[in-house]
């Protein structure tokens, strides 16, 4: 029998991961709305080097998205989550794009959660990466979850 220690769903979730080649550089206000598209929580795990950088991320993170934002230290040392609310984040605030931008060059892994793996969900997820994809060529998207999505890098979309 195998035991599996760790969190076990049984949900049908669509979800995707998103790969930055330039450490995320290329994020911008646009970014943002083209998340909120189809995005309901995005999670970014973060690393850190010491405590008085994990509190000075913390601080400004939770000034810039209020009650946009949860952060969870979580098990893993020198690693942080920040797990946010999408249809709470202003796409047009230039301090939350900062904000995120700065979170983005430690960023150890970033996760999107889009509600079902079904439907106007998938859907929207689908378009979400694609456009994504498109508009930064920086970034890769795989799908996770139930999500069974195939980037456009190397096809003939991606040009």
């Amino acid at each position: 029998m195998k035991i599996r220690p760790d969190f076990v769903s049984n949900s049908s979730s669509c979800s995707f991961i998103i790969r930055f080649d330039d450490n995320g550089k290329s994020f911008d206000s646009n970014f943002f709305k083209i998340l909120k598209l189809s995005a309901e929580t995005i999670n970014l795990k973060v690393s850190y080097q010491s405590e008085n950088e994990l509190a000075s991320l913390v601080k400004s993170t939770t000034e810039a998205f209020k009650n946009a934002v949860k952060v969870d230290k979580g098990f893993d040392d020198n690693e942080v989550d920040f797990n946010f609310k999408a249809s709470k984040i202003d796409a047009d605030d230039k301090c939350q794009v900062s904000v995120f931008r700065k979170l983005l060059k430690n960023c150890t892994s970033f996760y999107v959660s889009c509600g079902e793996d079904f439907g106007s969900d998938l859907v929207d997820a689908v378009k979400t990466a694609v456009l994504l994809e498109s508009k930064y060529k920086a970034v890769s998207i795989d799908g996770d979850d139930h999500f069974d999505y195939t980037s456009i890098r190397g096809t003939d979309i991606d040009d």
